[in-house]
C-alpha cells in the first residue's frame, strides 16, 4: 500500500460520510459539483453502468443516484478504507488502483472522477478509461484548479504543518519530555507551555499550527502514562494530513496542465470535448477544470 493510499484511508476513517473529499466543508464548491453531476446524469442512457474513480466517500455516486436511481453505480478508490456506505445498486470498492481497473474492456457506459484522476499516473489512467468504456461511452472529470481556494488554503496550511513537524519543533520536544516525565515528576517546560501562543503569532488568523500546539499541551498535561502514545498519534495525524496536502498541491492543474490532460486522453484514443474552468456559482472563484470526452 502506498503512503498516499494509507493517508487517504486515515482521512476517510476520521471523516463523516458527507461532503466531497478535498472540498469537504466548502459549501459553494459542494453545490457547484452537485450541479455538474446532475447535468451529467441527465445525459446518460437508462440503466447505464457508471464507474467513479477515486470515489472516496461516494459523493459523486450520491449526486448521480439522487436524480437517476436507475443507474448502476460503482466507485473505486486506492484507500484501504472508504467513508461512504453502498446503497441500492451502488458499490464502493476500496484498495483499487485507477491504473489497473478490475473491469472488462468495453463494459461501462460512463466514467467519472471528482478530484481524483489528477492524483494518479494520468496517462495510464487515461488508457484504462478508454479500455473499460464502451464505444460511445462518456467521461467527465472534475480536476483541481491551481487557483482554487481549496488549493490556495492548502498551501498556507501545509506551511504550518511543516513547521509543526520540523526537527526540534515543540511537538518533537514534547515527545522527549513525555518520555522523561514517565520516569519522574517534571513540570511542563515554559517553551512547551507558550507553544500555542508562539504558533498563533507566527501564523495569525485561523491557525492549524496553534491548534496542534494546543492539543500537544493538553496531551502532555492530561494524558498521564498514555501521553507518549497520544503524542505519536497526534504526530501521525499531522503527517497524514501533510501527505494529503502535498498530493493536492502537486495534482492541481493550471491552464497548461489542463491541456496536458486533454493530450493524454486523446493519446489514449478518446475524443475530448470541453476543457473549461468551473466557478462557485455564476461569479464565484474558479475551483476546478471540467473535462468531457467520449470513446469513439
Amino acid at each position: 500500500m502506498s503512503d498516499n493510499a494509507a493517508a487517504w484511508g486515515q482521512y476517510w476513517r476520521e471523516t463523516s460520510a458527507t461532503g466531497s473529499g478535498c472540498a469537504s466543508g466548502a459549501a459553494g464548491i459542494t453545490a457547484a459539483c452537485a450541479q455538474i453531476w446532475r447535468e451529467f446524469a441527465a445525459s446518460l442512457p437508462r440503466e447505464a453502468k457508471v464507474l467513479d474513480l477515486a470515489t472516496g466517500n461516494g459523493a459523486v455516486l450520491a449526486h448521480l443516484a439522487s436524480v437517476r436511481p436507475d443507474l448502476k453505480l460503482v466507485g473505486v478508490d486506492s484507500a484501504p478504507y472508504l467513508g461512504g456506505a453502498a446503497k441500492g445498486s451502488n458499490r464502493l470498492m476500496a484498495g483499487v488502483a485507477m491504473e489497473a481497473l478490475p473491469f472488462d474492456g468495453s463494459s461501462l457506459d460512463a466514467v467519472t472522477s471528482q478530484f481524483g484522476f489528477e492524483y494518479g499516473d494520468t496517462p495510464a489512467i487515461a488508457r484504462e478509461i478508454a479500455r473499460v468504456l464502451r464505444p460511445g461511452g462518456s467521461l467527465r472529470l472534475v480536476i483541481h484548479h491551481a487557483d482554487s481556494p481549496v488549493v490556495v488554503q492548502g498551501r498556507a496550511r501545509r506551511e504550518q504543518l511543516r513547521w509543526a513537524l520540523a526537527p526540534g519543533s515543540p511537538l518533537s520536544q514534547a515527545a522527549n519530555f513525555a518520555a522523561a516525565r514517565g520516569l519522574s515528576s517534571l513540570p511542563l517546560p515554559p517553551a512547551l507551555r507558550v507553544a500555542p501562543s508562539d504558533a498563533a503569532r507566527l501564523f495569525p488568523g485561523p491557525s492549524a499550527a496553534a491548534e496542534i500546539m494546543t492539543g500537544m499541551v493538553q496531551v502532555v498535561e492530561l494524558g498521564g502514562p498514555r501521553a507518549p502514545e497520544l503524542l505519536r498519534q497526534l504526530r501521525g495525524k499531522v503527517t497524514g494530513e501533510l501527505a494529503r496536502l502535498d498530493a493536492l498541491i502537486e495534482a492541481a492543474r493550471d491552464g497548461e496542465g489542463a491541456e496536458t490532460v486533454r493530450g493524454e486522453l486523446q493519446a489514449a484514443g478518446l475524443v475530448v470535448g470541453a476543457v473549461e474552468p468551473r466557478r462557485e456559482g455564476a461569479t464565484g472563484p474558479v475551483f476546478a477544470w471540467q473535462v468531457d470526452a467520449k470513446r469513439p
